[in-house]
């Protein structure tokens, strides 16, 4: 046979039966493709013929790279998840924990780096999975063996390598981005930053689409979060093992830079777990308190969470490690270490000081981290000037008053030194600023000589020609919101709002100078030896003539220089017939849409171009724009049904990234009401989509005007067949799905399929937010018609029927019914009505005793996330609490309700940016 495969396996079965120690190297990783292989069709086999101890040896003494040690990990867990095949598993995961506990740790080779690298990577991969975290964290207290616990104490001890393992792994499976190692408190909060510039924002990444991605609020925020249960399990195990308190330790006896990281990462910690843990078991660091108080650690313990009275359902340490069961908190005695420490005492304020900062960057507005974002989110505001205007009051209209106001002018315009000093790098662009942002009701500045001059000067400095603004270099990550572009904003908009023609004769200079360089580069087709070449355009602020020209498209008049100078026309030919990405995004993202005018006739080309890759990211940046002007417009209908119709015609493209870009942006709108009455009032044709058009379809259901309409072409009658018949098994598919892409290696790829698994140098860091599919039951119960449609509905009856029956029957052999019929419930329960039916049929006992004590664990955390969808309302939320679960409201319910904010905060993006910017 040909087949490489096929010859590989024979090969193993070869050197398996005389296992000759010198070809093992060899054969290595054939060898341990089969086990796993053997070990998930015939676990009995498996475990007699040694596997599951070979597996086992190879993933502790991290012989493999990381993409197949999660390969060996998964098997391991997927024997675990069945009761049949758990009794065969005697491998304890906390032996995982031993690169991290063992301070003399003895290799094999001389490649430690990488022997780190896989230990952590396994861990990471370990905690990410459900049976993962429910095997390896055993919060039972200070008498707790879990690898988790041993992690945590750890950090006790006074190793420097090993606290800084140990800190980076927790930093990695919490989800929190990499912290620069740093003795400047200053320096190390500005690296975890959540609004900070990051490389991908660069023009050869992704640019303001993703920066957008990041940073802006998504429409889809309150949707259930996939990964926030489950995490949600982690950081309370970690409260219970005392992390705060090891961290503190960590803090006091530590130097500078490693004191620096724990305080970071302590106080990412507790932001982390005020949003997605209950209120009753909250740290209170006194500790560190009495540390900077007095230098040593309180008489007493006040760093006592309250009573856990039916605690979250955390993991007893027993044969069955899984069963859940209230807990009280365990408060060991405090290690008395030195009194009146002075350096500790240095160290406590310090911390205190940095926890203080570092809270208010978390809980800072969103904010942008580039001025191409801050230009595109500005361009959906309200159609007011943000410039300074003075105005007279009628009192003072004389020759007098005129006089006072344009000497306030005049002395900006000297301090500036624009007109004293020739070199542009001694100008001062505050008074600069200042001098272009004021106005004087009725009097044009351009008629005064000095100002006119002063206007002539920023002209001849901001020419591309001129080769003195274009060239200067881009350094976003120092100054985000740079000076010198702001300034050009302010030209450009003090000459567009000149009373007379002198305005628009002195901004037509600046446009057709611009005109000459874009005709250069299509002359020339688009040759390196341009002045906005590629090349230039990614390094330094020549990229930022392309915002300009967006800001002149903003109002009518500068769309009319724009025409008169015939740069739509140039823009158009380049975005069109370019093959070079960069243009397309730096045109695409500038421009002005919110009226129907020229730019939109842009977009509308570019996204039927020929170009795959300029025809992507115009899609994607529609699901961005989607964004401001659900957040910032003060119309969002006018702009919105434009938008929506692009992304629906875009659902047909060729091309199945395309399509699947605009099927995600259109899922992402349903989100928003406006936008969910405007889609159903267009009545797409995407059922021909597959399964994603299906799910976006199904969202119209949620609404009156949607279910009417849908009902009508018997929509509704075929889906409940439909769903109760096969998709609801379909279903759990497509949501464990999600999951396994999402934190594993195995990554689905842009066209929406899996090629291979990812390389270990993958940074894992950020946890994403996995928003739950819509589901039938949920969407179509909203309303009374919907709710008792499905009600009466036989198959529904039978999956009730099937879940009030599980706890009394013995396992059933086909999860996949099972996990169906959870989601289906959960959905159903989703919303009020939904909840007190299940409450009221006994269907809400018979889940949280599902979640509890069935043997298949996969199930029952598909037990667990149907009871998170029940919390999410109040009504749900309130059953459950009297069944006796702790319900988090604010994970689910109005986050805004419940959130305290700092009214001292700053508006960032209300307004121009300040000067101190800088």
């Amino acid at each position: 046979s040909k087949d490489q495969l096929h010859r590989a396996c024979v090969a193993t079965l070869c050197e398996l039966c005389s296992f000759l120690i010198q070809y093992f190297v060899i054969i290595f990783t054939f060898k341990t493709c089969f086990v796993i292989l053997l070990g998930l069709l015939n676990p009995q086999a498996f475990v007699v013929g040694c596997g599951l101890k070979a597996l086992r040896h190879v993933l502790i003494t991290s012989e493999l790279p990381l993409r197949m040690a999660e390969c060996v990990l998964g098997t391991l867990l997927w024997m675990l998840n069945n009761p049949d095949t758990r009794k065969l598993v005697s491998f304890d995961f906390g032996q995982l924990a031993s690169h991290f506990t063992d301070f003399n740790p003895i290799f094999k080779s001389n490649d430690k780096n990488v022997y780190g690298e896989t230990a952590h990577g396994t861990l990471v991969s370990l905690l990410r999975s459900w049976i993962g975290v429910l095997y390896f964290c055993d919060p039972s207290g200070e008498n707790s063996k879990s690898g988790l616990s041993s992690i945590v104490r750890a950090l006790h001890v006074q190793n420097s390598t090993t606290r800084i393992a140990i800190i980076n792994l927790l930093r990695e499976v919490l989800g929190f981005c990499p912290a620069e190692w740093v003795d400047d408190v200053d320096t190390a909060i500005e690296s975890v930053n959540p609004y900070k510039y990051r490389e991908k924002f660069g023009l050869n990444s992704g640019y303001i689409y993703t920066e957008a991605m990041d940073l802006i609020p998504s429409l889809s925020s309150k949707r259930v979060n996939l990964v926030n249960l489950p995490q949600s399990i982690l950081v309370s195990c970690l409260l219970e093992l005392k992390l705060d308190e090891a961290l503190v330790q960590v803090i006091l006896t530590s130097d500078n830079v490693l004191s620096v990281q724990s305080t970071i990462l302590l106080g990412e910690f507790l932001h982390l777990a005020d949003s997605i843990v209950p209120t009753n078991i909250k740290p209170a660091l006194s500790d560190l308190v009495a540390y900077a108080l007095e230098g040593r650690p309180s008489s007493k313990c006040i760093n006592c969470s309250t009573s856990i009275e039916e605690y979250d359902q955390v993991l007893c340490s027993s044969e069955d490690r899984l069963i859940f069961y209230p807990v009280n908190t365990v408060h060991p005695e405090k290690t008395e270490i030195f009194i009146g420490d002075d350096v500790k005492k240095s160290n406590a304020m310090a911390a205190i000081s940095a926890l203080a900062k570092l809270y208010k960057v978390l809980n800072h507005e969103p904010m942008p981290a580039t001025i191409g974002l801050y230009h595109a989110m500005n361009l959906f505001g309200p159609k007011v000037s943000m410039l300074r205007y003075v105005t007279h009051k009628k009192q003072l209209k004389h020759k007098g008053a005129q006089s006072v106001m344009t000497k306030e002018c005049e002395d900006f315009v000297k301090e500036s030194g624009v007109l004293i000093v020739k070199e542009a790098v001694a100008w001062k662009w505050d008074p600069i600023r200042s001098a272009l942002k004021t106005r004087i009701k009725d009097v044009n500045k351009l008629d005064d000589i000095c100002y006119n001059l002063f206007v002539q000067r920023l002209i001849e400095y901001f020419q591309p020609s001129s080769k003195m603004y274009g060239d200067v270099e881009l350094r976003p990550e120092v100054l985000p919101l740079n000076l010198f572009t702001l300034a050009l904003f302010d030209l450009v908009d003090d000459l567009m709002d000149a009373p007379n023609e002198s305005g628009e004769s002195f901004l037509n200079i600046l446009l057709t100078d611009i005109h000459l360089q874009l005709e250069a580069l299509t002359s020339s087709n688009y040759s390196y030896s341009c002045y906005l070449n590629p090349q230039r355009l990614a390094v330094t602020l020549s990229q930022h003539y392309f915002l300009m020209l967006g800001r002149v498209s903003s109002t009518e008049r500068g769309r009319y220089c724009l025409d008169k100078t015939k740069i739509f026309p140039l823009l158009l030919n380049i975005a069109v017939n370019t093959h070079m990405c960069c243009y397309v995004k730096l045109i695409v993202s500038c421009l002005d849409y919110t009226t129907d005018s020229f730019p939109r006739v842009l977009l509308g080309r570019v996204l039927s171009c020929s170009q795959q890759k300029s025809r992507l990211y115009a899609t994607r940046f529609l699901r961005i724009l989607l964004r401001f002007n659900a957040h910032r417009a003060e119309d969002v209908v006018v702009t919105g049904f434009w938008i929506l119709e692009l992304l629906i015609s875009q659902t047909a493209d060729d091309n199945p990234v395309v399509s699947m870009a605009a099927l995600d942006a259109l899922d992402e709108a349903c989100d928003y009401n406006e936008y969910l009455k405007m889609l159903i009032g267009l009545r797409p044709n995407i059922l021909h989509l597959g399964d994603r058009g299906l799910l976006l379809l199904v969202r119209f259901l949620s609404d009156t005007a949607g279910y009417k309409y849908l009902s009508e072409s018997s929509f509704v009658t075929n889906q409940l067949h439909n769903w109760g018949t096969h998709f609801n098994f379909r279903y759990v598919l497509i949501v464990e799905g999600e999951l396994h892409d999402q934190l594993t290696l195995h990554q689905r790829h842009e066209d929406g399929h899996y090629k291979t698994r990812l390389t270990s140098d993958m940074s894992r860091n950020r946890i994403p937010s996995i928003c739950l599919p819509a589901h039938l039951y949920s969407q179509i119960a909203v309303h009374e018609n919907g709710f008792q449609a499905v009600v009466k509905d036989i198959y529904f009856r039978n999956i009730i029927q099937l879940i009030l029956n599980l706890v009394q029957e013995s396992p059933a052999k086909d999860q996949l019914h099972l996990k169906a019929a959870l989601w289906a419930v959960g959905h159903f329960g989703s919303v009020p009505q939904g909840a007190c039916y299940l409450a009221n049929n006994g269907v809400l006992q018979a889940l949280c005793k599902t979640a509890i004590s069935y043997p298949v664990y996969s199930v029952r955390a598909t037990a667990l996330y149907a009871l998170a969808l029940i919390s999410s309302n109040r009504a749900g939320a309130a059953h459950l609490r009297n069944a006796g679960w702790n319900v988090l409201y604010r994970v689910y319910l109005e986050d805004e309700f419940y959130k305290i904010k700092d009214k001292r905060a700053d508006p960032n993006l209300t307004s121009t940016p300040s000067d101190s910017s800088q």
